[in-house]
């Protein structure tokens, strides 16, 4: 196992990690992850007795691509390993795991990075008592770190959520790594990282969904709001967020992260004073939070009349819309989430993800796919230019190249990033040349102050009822 891991000092790395078993090479000394991986590739590392070994997988990483890529590392010695960390209970992130696999497959299938073949270690930090008992923050940290130091990943798609995009930051920035997160929204990760520039994202920030809420509720009329949200980055960023747009009054009620009993008691108080506000806002980070939210209001008096306006997690998915027992509640609601993209490199990355995972559900309904999609195609781009800036694919150097794929002045380059361009984009970043990309999830243009990007927001509701519910966009905001 990686030496630097117990630098962590969460007390979980034991358990987290417990497979990593070693089997040595032979007498090759070590002092660091780096010589063993200079000698023998992907697969070796630096044990606790100074000697390069092979290691077996942890627990919560064993989907990789290639799919034996564990079992048989010395056939990937030389690929460049990226990380993807991300909770695998969650049907969306799964579909963002997929998204990214495809786009490594895809890169392969042109010849890799100047011939240099792209490999990916997936690594799940949901709560699983059945692997361990770290939450899902501390299972990120944990995660982020073996990637970086044992595989050497120089970049991580992922994690999903912001709390956990914090926990990620906090062990690979220091390392020199880079993230991409593609479906983390606070606001305050732009402060975050205002030094480093070493975390960023596909999707826009919160500033833009919080005036897109306001804005809705306004239109109708909506004066009085109780807020009930998670007491998170993302959950009080939000909050936050809205309550300086939002014209009428804004009462909160927060709850723990993950605490379901003090969830149902905020609850319970806006039920109590249900005559005192027109609509409830609910705000979590957790898919299932807000599934179990809408049950319990469902099943609560003083709720179950009430209209509900719930945010991007959770995202209209077919899990939400399956779902019987909050059913009742559907004709009352609506929700906010970043627009899908519309042109050809979506339709390429739908057409493409459906032929490679048929037996998935339609990847259209997972908003965030396109957004992990792109996150992958970016390092891709960032890291042909970090190998022509600085002869080495980097975190550092990768975040640099990133910076140049925005030039949207008159007469710049544009590119749609999807595979049948990439053989015209690659040589003009390899040449060091600014370039203009659209992606999947729609324009990629990156603030040259704070790395973040922007996009329209949809505010939807649910139509075909009864029987047949089903998302009717009923407006979109543009910042």
């Amino acid at each position: 196992m990686a030496h630097r891991l117990s630098a962590l000092g969460l007390g979980l790395t034991a358990g987290l990690l417990s497979s990593c078993s070693l089997t040595t090479f032979g007498d090759d000394a070590c002092t660091s992850n780096a010589d063993c991986r200079a000698a023998f590739g992907f697969g070796a590392a630096c044990g606790a007795d100074g000697l390069c070994a092979a290691f077996a997988p942890p627990p919560r990483c064993r989907r990789t691509f290639p799919r034996d890529l564990f079992a048989r590392p010395i056939n990937y010695a030389s690929r460049l390993v990226l990380g993807v960390v991300v909770n695998e209970r969650d049907p969306s992130d799964i579909a963002a795991e997929n998204a990214v696999e495809l786009a490594a497959k895809q890169l392969n299938d042109l010849g890799g990075l100047e011939g240099r073949e792209i490999a990916v270690v997936f690594c799940t930090n949901g709560e699983n008592p059945e692997l361990d008992t770290a939450t899902e923050e501390e299972a990120t940290a944990v995660l982020g770190a073996y990637l970086v130091d044992t595989l050497d990943a120089p970049a991580i798609v992922g994690p999903s959520t912001s709390s956990q995009a914090e926990s990620l930051y906090a062990v690979t920035a220091p390392r020199g790594a880079l993230m991409i997160s593609h479906s983390a929204t606070s606001t305050a990760l732009t402060q975050l990282d205002a030094d480093t520039r070493l975390l960023w994202r596909t999707c826009p920030p919160d500033s833009e969904q919080g005036a897109a809420i306001a804005d809705d509720l306004a239109s109708r009329s909506v004066a009085r709001v109780a807020v009930i949200y998670e007491d998170g980055s993302y959950g009080a960023g939000l909050a936050q967020v809205f309550d300086d747009a939002f014209r009428g009054t804004a009462t909160p009620f927060p709850f723990a992260l993950g605490n379901e009993t003090l969830r149902d008691a905020q609850a319970m108080a806006v039920a109590g004073r249900a005559g005192d506000f027109d609509e409830v806002l609910f705000i979590s980070s957790d898919f299932a939070d807000t599934q179990q939210f809408l049950r319990y209001a469902a099943a609560t008096p003083g709720l179950a009349e009430k209209r509900f306006f719930l945010t991007d997690t959770a995202a209209a998915s077919p899990e939400f819309l399956g779902d019987a027992v909050a059913a009742p509640l559907f004709p009352r609601l609506r929700g906010s989430r970043p627009a899908l993209a519309t042109g050809p490199v979506y339709d390429q990355f739908i057409a493409a993800y459906g032929s490679r995972f048929m037996e998935e559900p339609d990847v259209a309904q997972y908003q965030y796919a396109p957004h992990a999609y792109d996150a992958a195609w970016l390092i891709f781009a960032g890291a042909v230019r970090s190998r022509s800036a600085a002869d080495a694919v980097t975190g550092d150097a990768i975040a640099e190249g990133l910076k140049h794929l925005s030039d949207v002045r008159p007469g710049g380059t544009n590119f749609e990033l999807l595979p049948g361009t990439w053989s015209a984009l690659a040589p003009e970043l390899a040449a060091g040349r600014d370039v203009d990309v659209r992606g999947a999830s729609g324009e990629l243009d990156f603030d040259a102050t704070t790395d973040e990007t922007s996009g329209p927001v949809e505010i939807w509701r649910i139509g075909g009822m009864p029987g047949a519910p089903a998302i009717v966009v009923d407006g979109v905001f543009t910042p």
